[in-house]
């Protein structure tokens, strides 16, 4: 490994190392070890979070060229590490979770962040598919981390059956793709592809599994079977970094895997991206507005956004890939504020429940009512908020290209979605108080994953151009 490269991987390394190291801190004969693991599970996923920006302004390739960086890369792999941050720090607070995050819990989440680096910096479809799994494998543990919970194990059994289901397309994927271009090297599949040897159909065929084994990992309409349950069973701040920084690793890849593609292949991956488009816009609105449980409700809302982001890469345009990256950073960030909300109202048993037992709450406790009005507005796409921006750039996007069609949809869906969203900001500022909730103060550290997420989702969309 040269100087440049390790300079390039440092936050990987500081990621891998670390995990190994916050395993180790954890049983050391020392009063108070799992509040150590913890913080130095926290100062690492600081350390790489600083690194990163460090290196926005560096690009090169490393390992044979399986990994490729850039500032898009470097600026993924801050957030990942600030949305792990923030799910670890409301961990701690969290109620069902009390006594349970320790170095087992902070390495997991270390491991999974590593796996969401790789993915976000992979030029090599083997090198991709190594992330996938060491993102995976981690949150099958976190997902059923409290077996207590309701649903944690059926959540974390239907997840890593979901997993093990798009590692196998994925890897059906990889084998067409090397038997018809002879490589997985992503830069050189345009001119694999140009070779008299090679056979199109049998690569195009190879991207198809691919996007199949990509939907599972993203809940894409089809495949989206499940995506509520492992939601609703999951400890919330786990569901918070498996429903926000992990999905954006994916589509991230998965914006760098069409921008890779040949010419032969998009044309082919087009029209099945606007179908899914379409299913997931109408299904995952459809299927939210029947939830009365909180959880299930942001699960569905979560296939309608990657049915918006999906519209976008439908373009494959400079513009659509764009519009998909800057609404996974404000995916990522609005997400995150509602989450914690809803992390912090947790009771022992899981507060996570019923729209209804949050009634009155934001009257009684309005920080939080801000920081979820500030949230669930930017989900419905309302001004100023990053939201808004997000859903302005897509169909920006879908109309210099030409698919009037998909943006019709795109705002018929976004109007559908007002209903649910509004639903659950009513109930949370209704005159009749609910007596199920008991209430308490955000620890400090809650508090600050609440205020600067909501910041977050103000400002980018304030400045969305900085970002776009």
């Amino acid at each position: 490994m040269t100087a440049n490269e390790f300079l390039l991987l440092s936050p990987f390394l500081v990621l891998g190392l670390g995990a190994v190291a916050v395993l180790l801190a954890g049983v050391l004969p020392l009063p108070g070890r799992q509040t150590l693991a913890h913080g130095l599970a926290l100062a690492l996923l600081a350390a790489a979070f600083a690194l990163s920006l460090a290196l926005l302004g560096q690009t090169g390739v490393a390992m044979d060229g399986g990994l490729r960086f850039d500032a898009v890369s470097y600026g993924f792999d801050a957030l990942a590490c600030a949305g792990a941050f923030g799910a670890l720090v409301l961990a701690r607070g969290y109620a069902p979770l009390r006594g349970e995050v320790g170095e087992a819990f902070g390495a997991l989440v270390l491991f999974a962040v590593l796996g969401m680096f790789i993915l976000i910096s992979a030029d090599d479809l083997l090198v991709a598919f190594l992330g996938l799994e060491l993102v995976a494998v981690p949150l099958f543990g976190l997902v059923a981390w409290v077996p207590r919970h309701r649903g944690a194990i059926e959540g974390g059994l239907k997840y890593a059956v979901l997993s093990g289901v798009a590692a196998a397309f994925f890897l059906y994927g990889l084998a067409l793709i090397y038997a018809g271009s002879g490589t997985l090297a992503l830069p050189a599949m345009g001119a694999a592809l140009a070779q008299a040897h090679a056979q199109p159909l049998l690569t195009v065929a190879g991207f198809v599994l691919l996007l199949v084994g990509i939907g599972f990992e993203l809940a894409l309409v089809p495949f989206h079977m499940w995506a509520a349950d492992v939601y609703e069973g999951a400890p919330v701040p786990v569901t918070a970094l498996l429903g926000t920084v992990a999905k954006v690793a994916m589509l991230v890849f998965l914006v760098h895997l069409l921008g890779a593609a040949p010419p032969r292949v998009l044309s082919a991956l087009a029209p099945i991206l606007a179908v899914l488009a379409v299913l997931g816009m109408l299904v995952g609105n459809l299927l939210a507005l029947r939830q009365t449980k909180v959880l299930r409700l942001l699960g569905y809302s979560t296939i309608a956004h990657f049915g918006y982001v999906l519209a976008a890469l439908s373009c494959v345009s400079a513009d659509g890939y764009r519009a998909a990256l800057y609404y996974g950073l404000a995916y990522a960030v609005m997400n995150m504020a509602v989450f914690a909300v809803f992390a912090v109202l947790s009771t022992r048993n899981g507060g996570e429940g019923r729209i209804a037992d949050y009634r009155g709450v934001g009257r009684r406790h309005p920080w939080l009512g801000l920081a979820l009005v500030v949230g669930v507005l930017s989900l419905a796409g309302l001004p100023p908020t990053a939201g808004f921006f997000a859903k302005l750039f897509v169909l920006s996007a879908l109309l210099h290209g030409g698919h009037v069609g998909l943006a019709v949809v795109l705002v018929l869906a976004t109007a559908a979605s007002f209903y649910y969203y509004l639903r659950l900001l009513l109930a949370f500022f209704q005159t009749e108080e609910t007596t199920q909730m008991p209430m308490a103060r955000p620890a400090p550290g809650a508090a600050l994953v609440l205020g600067v997420a909501v910041l977050l989702t103000l400002g980018v969309g304030v400045w969305a151009r900085a970002f776009f």
